[in-house]
């Protein structure tokens, strides 16, 4: 590094090692990197391997070991591991989160998202951009399954397709179940989320009696 005050040409420091001017009021050896800004604390994690905005591990931050990424301390005990969570990009914008400076979401299934790109995304979605489980807990969408199941009941049907059934998969449980025929929503026999998939028409007289 080279002194723009002295001029001297020396290893890199937080300090010249000739006139004692500092580079950066925080200096990470191992990252080799320097912050004069001031406006946002900052820490290395030596599992990240990398400077991450906070005031550090055990302060407001931890790091998982299942995740392999640093999460806000109020997460510890409380979030869903899943391995890599952060080695991906972000399901909206693309940008690689692990490296990412802008703060990050986690959802209910362990997927991460920026927190800009969920507000955004939240406006016209209610399931995960990358599995498509409901993000909120089914308990909390009564009121609008109950709305659903009206509109179901409400359907007339043609009379060929009234004994017609499907069987379905369900995002939220991840199991499978049969529905009767509907031109949209089909109703989860295990969890009675409609968050469901047809996976095909079953003939009735294939079950058994």
């Amino acid at each position: 590094v080279i002194c723009m005050m002295c001029q001297a040409r020396q290893p890199v420091g937080q300090r010249c090692s000739q006139c004692g001017v500092v580079f950066g009021k925080y200096y990470c050896s191992v990252c080799k990197f320097f912050d004069d800004s001031g406006e946002k604390p900052v820490y290395h994690c030596p599992y990240c391997n990398l400077c991450r905005i906070g005031k550090g591990l055990g302060i407001d931050f931890f790091h998982c070991h299942g995740c392999n990424c640093c999460l806000s301390i109020s997460l510890q005990d409380k979030h869903k591991c899943l391995e890599g969570a952060l080695e991906g990009n972000c399901p909206v914008c693309t940008e690689y989160l692990f490296t990412s400076v802008s703060p990050v979401a986690f959802l209910r299934c362990g997927h991460a998202i920026h927190e800009s790109c969920l507000n955004e995304y939240t406006k016209s979605n209610v399931t995960c951009p990358v599995c498509q489980k409901t993000l909120v807990p089914l308990s909390s969408m009564a009121g609008y399954i109950a709305q659903l199941d009206m509109i179901v009941a409400g359907d007339e049907v043609p009379p060929q397709f009234e004994t017609n059934l499907r069987a379905i998969w369900c995002a939220d449980c991840e199991r499978e179940s049969l529905a009767v025929f509907h031109f949209q929503y089909h109703k989860c026999q295990h969890c009675s989320s409609y968050n469901t998939r047809v996976k095909g028409a079953v003939d009735p007289a294939s079950l058994p009696a």
